[in-house]
Parts: C-alpha cells; sequence; structure tokens
C-alpha cells in the first residue's frame, strides 16, 4: 500500500510538472498557428515596403537630378542680357537636352513672349500656348498638387508625438547623427541611377553640402510619412483640416492594401492634396520647381526658374525622357517572390509584368511624390498563392517542432518516473531480499544448534537416530554453503569480477555426476529424480563449478516448487552445434507473463514474508548471468501436463 502511495504520488508529480505545461504549450501553439497567414502576410508586406520606400527615393533622387540639371540649362550665363538672346539662348538649349520639350519665356511684365503666338508656331507650341497661356499669364488658376505630409508636417508631429525624433525647420532636416548616412547611401543611389549633377550649360551647380540636404529632406518626408500612415485617428484629423481649407484629396489608381479574407471595399487615400491656385500663387517662396498638371487627361510636367529682374523661364518637359531615367532604377524589377514596377498617371506599368496580373490591386504600393501625381511604386506578389504555402510549411514545422518536444517531455518524464520506480523497486526488493536472507541463514543454523546440542548432550537414543541428525546436520550446512555462494556470486557479478575457468567437458557425464550427487537428497525429500542422457557425444567448454550451481539451483526450485506432484528429471540433448540441458518438474508452474521476470534480480512470484516457499530470489538472476557468461541462454517453459521446463542451452564443442 505505502508503494502504491509512491507510485501515484509520482504519477501525479508527472502531469502537473510536464503532461499538463505540455498541452497548455500545445494549445498556446495552436492558437498562434491560426494566425500564423496574417503574420506571414504582415512580414512580407513590411519587406515589401520597405523595398517600394527605398525605390520612390531613387525615384526622388532623379526629380532631384533633372532639377538641378534644368536649374542650370535655363539659367543664361548673363544677369543683364537682352531679352532677345534669352530667348536665343532658350531655343539653342532645347538642342542639347532630351528633358526640354517647349521652352517658354516669361517677361517682367508677366507676358509669355516665349513661344510667340504673332510669330510662326510649330503644331505643338501652338497647343502648348493654348491650355498653358493663360495661366502663365496669372488670368485663371489650374489644380496644384501638394503633399500634406509637407504643408502638415508640424501638425503630424505634433499628433504623433514625434517631436524630439524630428527637428522641424524650413527644410524639415534630420538630426544630422542620423540624417548623415542615408543622405550618403542616397546619392550614391543617385550617382548610379544617372540622376547626377549635368555639367553642360550648369551655371547653379549644387555642392556636396546641397545635396545632402536635399537627400535628408527627401528622407525626413518620407520619415512624416511614415509616422502619417500609422494613424487612422491622425489621419481623419489631417485630412479633415485640408478639406475644410478647400484642398480635395487626390484620387489613387490603386486599391488599399487588404487581408486575403476581406473584401476590396475602398481606394486608398492619396497623400496627395488638390487646390486651385493661379501662376504666381503656385510659384511664390521658391526660386525653381515643378507644376504637373493634366491636360485631356494628358500628363504635363512644367519646369520653371525665376530669373533676375522678375524674368521667368521654363519648359514643358519630355516626361518618356524622365521616365527612361527612372527606368534605368529598376534592374530587377521581378524576381521569384514579386513584381516591382512602377506605375504612370494612368495606373500603367512601366515595367513589364505578366498580362493577367490585375495592376489596380497591387500587394502594396506607395505614391512617388506631387511632382509626378498619381504615380505609384507598387509590388505585385509573383505567386498569391506563397502565403497561404509559406504560413502551410511553418504550420508544418513547428507542429513538428511541438511534436517532438512532447513527446520528448513525455518520454522524459515516463523515463524518469519509470526509473524512479524502479529504484523504489530495488530499494523494496533489496529490503526483502535482506529480510530472506537473514530468514534463511536463520532456519538451517537453528536446525544444527538444536541437533548439535541434542548430540552434545547424549540425548540420542540410537545409533541410526544419531547419523540421521549428522545427515541433516551435514545437508543443512551445504544448503548454507549454497545461500552464501549464491550472494558471493552475485556481488561479484554485479561488480564485474567472476572469473571463470574454463575446461572441455562431456556434458553426459558433467550432469550424470551432478543427478548422482543431488539424488540422495531429493530421494529424502519424497522426489522422485531421473536422469536421460544424450545418445551424442556433448562436448562443451565450460567453468564445471559455475554451470553445476547453475543445475544445482534449477534441481533447488524444482524441489520447492513441487509440494504435491514431486516428480523432477534431468536431461541432457544435442541438436546440431547446440547443447541443452532440462531441467523438468511437476510443480506449481510459472504464469506467462513472469517467464522474463523471474530471472531479474531479487524477483519472486511471492516475495512475502508468510509465503509457503523460502528464497532470496537470487538463483535464476545468477544463473542467467553464469549461462550468458558463457555464449549461451536460460528460459523456461510450460511442460505438458503441468510443471515448468529450465532449459540451459550451449554451444557445443567450442571455446567461449
Amino acid at each position: 500500500m505505502r508503494l502504491l502511495k509512491k507510485k501515484l504520488l509520482l504519477s501525479l508529480i508527472l502531469i502537473i510538472t510536464i503532461i499538463i505545461p505540455a498541452l497548455i504549450l500545445a494549445v498556446i501553439a495552436y492558437r498562434g498557428l491560426d494566425k500564423e497567414d496574417l503574420y506571414i502576410e504582415k512580414s512580407l508586406q513590411l519587406s515589401l515596403l520597405s523595398e517600394v520606400n527605398d525605390r520612390i527615393l531613387n525615384v526622388l533622387s532623379v526629380i532631384r537630378g533633372v532639377r538641378e540639371e534644368l536649374a542650370g540649362e535655363m539659367t543664361p550665363d548673363s544677369v543683364n542680357i537682352k531679352e532677345s538672346k534669352i530667348i536665343q539662348y532658350l531655343k539653342e538649349t532645347k538642342k542639347d537636352s532630351p528633358l526640354i520639350g517647349i521652352p517658354f519665356y516669361i517677361s517682367a511684365e508677366g507676358k509669355v513672349v516665349y513661344p510667340d503666338e504673332q510669330g510662326k508656331l510649330s503644331n505643338d507650341e501652338a497647343i502648348f500656348l493654348k491650355y498653358n497661356r493663360d495661366f502663365l499669364e496669372n488670368r485663371i488658376t489650374i489644380p496644384v498638387y501638394k503633399n500634406i505630409a509637407v504643408i502638415y508636417q508640424k501638425d503630424i508631429l505634433e499628433n504623433t508625438n514625434q517631436n524630439n525624433k524630428v527637428v522641424l525647420n524650413d527644410t524639415m532636416k534630420v538630426k544630422e547623427e542620423n540624417a548623415a548616412p542615408m543622405a550618403l547611401d542616397a546619392e550614391e543611389t543617385a550617382e548610379e541611377g544617372g540622376a547626377v549633377e549635368r555639367s553642360s550649360g550648369m551655371s547653379l551647380s549644387a555642392t556636396t553640402k546641397e545635396k545632402k540636404s536635399a537627400v535628408n529632406e527627401d528622407y525626413n518626408i518620407q520619415s512624416v510619412i511614415n509616422e502619417f500612415r500609422k494613424s487612422d485617428e491622425v489621419q481623419d484629423k489631417i485630412y479633415s483640416q485640408a478639406d475644410t481649407k478647400g484642398q480635395k484629396t487626390l484620387e489613387r489608381n490603386v486599391v488599399t492594401f487588404q487581408n486575403k479574407d476581406e473584401p476590396v471595399t475602398r481606394k486608398q487615400r492619396s497623400l496627395i492634396v488638390v487646390e486651385s491656385l493661379k501662376f504666381a500663387n503656385a510659384i511664390e517662396g521658391r526660386e525653381d520647381g515643378f507644376i504637373p498638371r493634366f491636360v485631356d487627361d494628358d500628363f504635363n510636367l512644367l519646369y520653371y526658374r525665376k530669373l533676375p529682374g522678375n524674368k521667368i523661364a521654363g519648359s514643358l518637359l519630355n516626361v518618356e525622357e524622365i521616365k527612361r531615367e527612372i527606368l534605368a532604377l529598376f534592374p530587377d524589377s521581378t524576381n521569384q517572390v514579386r513584381y516591382l514596377t512602377v506605375l504612370d498617371d494612368r495606373g500603367r506599368p512601366l515595367l513589364p509584368v505578366p498580362e493577367d496580373l490585375d495592376v489596380r490591386l497591387p500587394f502594396v504600393s506607395r505614391e512617388v511624390s506631387e511632382v509626378l501625381p498619381r504615380w505609384e511604386v507598387a509590388a505585385y506578389l509573383a505567386d498569391p498563392g506563397i502565403i497561404t504555402v509559406r504560413a502551410n510549411n511553418t504550420r508544418t514545422l513547428i507542429w513538428i517542432i511541438m511534436f517532438v518536444l512532447i513527446l520528448s517531455l513525455v518520454s522524459g518524464g515516463g523515463i524518469l518516473v519509470k526509473t524512479v520506480f524502479s529504484e523504489v523497486d530495488a530499494a523494496r526488493k533489496k529490503t526483502s531480499f535482506v529480510t530472506n536472507v537473514t530468514h534463511e541463514l536463520k532456519t538451517p543454523l537453528t536446525a544444527i544448534r538444536m541437533f548439535a546440542e541434542m548430540l552434545r548432550e547424549g540425548r540420542v537414543a540410537t545409533k541410526a537416530r544419531k547419523q540421521n541428525y549428522l545427515d541433516i546436520m551435514i545437508s543443512e550446512t551445504e544448503r548454507l554453503s549454497h545461500l552464501i555462494n549464491n550472494v558471493l556470486d552475485f556481488s561479484r557479478m554485479d561488480n564485474r569480477k567472476k572469473e571463470y575457468r574454463w575446461e572441455l567437458t562431456d556434458l553426459n557425464g558433467f550432469c550424470e555426476k551432478i543427478y548422482l550427487d543431488q539424488k540422495p537428497s531429493l530421494e529424502h525429500s519424497g522426489f522422485t529424480f531421473t536422469f536421460q542422457p544424450s545418445p551424442d557425444a556433448c562436448p562443451a567448454v565450460i567453468d564445471r563449478d559455475a554451470v553445476t550451481q547453475v543445475i544445482v539451483n534449477l534441481l533447488s526450485n524444482a524441489e520447492k516448487y513441487s509440494p504435491d506432484k514431486k516428480e523432477i528429471s534431468l536431461a541432457c540433448e544435442k541438436k546440431e552445434q547446440w547443447i541443452f540441458i532440462h531441467v523438468r518438474d511437476r510443480g506449481k508452474g510459472i504464469p506467462e507473463s513472469l517467464a522474463k521476470k523471474i530471472f531479474d534480480p531479487f524477483f519472486r512470484v511471492d516475495d512475502s514474508l508468510t509465503a509457503d516457499v523460502k528464497g532470496t530470489g537470487l538463483g535464476l538472476s545468477i544463473a542467467r548471468k553464469i549461462i550468458t557468461d558463457h555464449k549461451g541462454s536460460v528460459y523456461c517453459s510450460p511442460c505438458t501436463g503441468g510443471g515448468t521446463c529450465f532449459t540451459i542451452k550451449l554451444r557445443a564443442g567450442e571455446k567461449v
């Protein structure tokens, strides 16, 4: 009962410390895996957004390079040059620069002097004047595009509590220690992309410091945009503020990224707002810049530069040349994961994508700039099922890891508990062994002492009885020796110190001698004891004393466990290269479930002190160890008609 309580306690500890935590871990893992698609989707989105933002900075470097080139080409060398010379200079500049489409010149009085509608105009120049003359002369307003992150940058940062990260000034520069590395990287990218400073015709070359300042401004604006996008509440507030001032949000060509399980319901709000302004208001406070506009749905891009004396030179730009320079920055637009492209104002991809791809539904996209309204840098998944595949692969891997982990925990805990149980059983068996050995030693000693005292005091009447007492004393002495030898052999075997003396022996004669030695004792106990030799010679290399001990142990067990039908037989048999020694009895028999356990140390079918048969539980374990050392085996099987047969199997005629 006490042992059972200990085992139940250990099992309870195993359940509390290992099984329950393992189940909790499995439940947590299952709940986490249920959202694996969303996690993969978000990770992929953030990765592609980073790439898209980098490409936007590259596009901005192209625009900055174009602006720097035009600033030089639209500025004559002499400040006091005559209007006729300025016009001639613009005509020559057009021939030299592929960026310049139709140059224009506005006098100090605010009149468009060139192209001159009084002179000979080309068809393109006539169309240019038709759509732009009134605007350039401040007679009408047109939609002017502004970046909401620029015009409301202070409000955005105040609402997102980012004042400690960004310094607000005229150019919105990032702190020097944070901005410098980005500036250098962007400068290198700009040089590689072909957006470097042109030398021909330039009079206002940008210095390295000015370049870094411009790059910092681009980076700073992107930082503000990122903060702006983080909060829907801030976006609603800023858009409402812009709408109050009459600034309408531009409509984009793409639909917002949404979870795959959600329906596409709305277009993504643009960062570009539109405000109707006259030309003078649009260029106020700037020395040069771009004015994008749409004419009959065609995208036009005007560049202007203020000259001394309130004069203005500019040009309608060749947008196709700008596209060519932008495309040069996208050499790796396609890989196994995504397609990367630039969408123009009509949502047309500048870089090739599959024909069946719906360009209105990019996986991620970002607007380029107010200079290129409705232009986007967009990324599309090469395989729309990649999220599901990755999520399933991750789930499978995590389930395998979880299974191995839980299996390891449960197996380790089971092994631990089994080991503890074994140790508890071993401790119990050793305690029982000590008790049994004490009892086994005490019984023959008591008998020897009793008969010795009777003989010493002369209380034995007849010579025959005296001889009987002496025989019993000798038998009990042999029993003691046998018991002590078993304990000593077990100790030597446990410490691997038992040594053998190998001899080539005829097992027929060897077994016959044991038979003759044990016959008187067994017959005295009322047993019928027979021996059946093998008709063939049975030579084997054995340690005679050790094998004798094994057979005597088996005969002793047969005697102990045959209380009713007292028949024991010893037989020797040879089959091919093996010799079999059989010890049969007609006793109680051994349950099949215990046929292997009986060879374990200290194991007894009934090891209680009240058992009918006493013993130490060592005989069979010693027998198995000795025969195993002889490269043989020992096993038991039921006898036909009842009882048990123990068989020793040894190899014939070979050295061990």
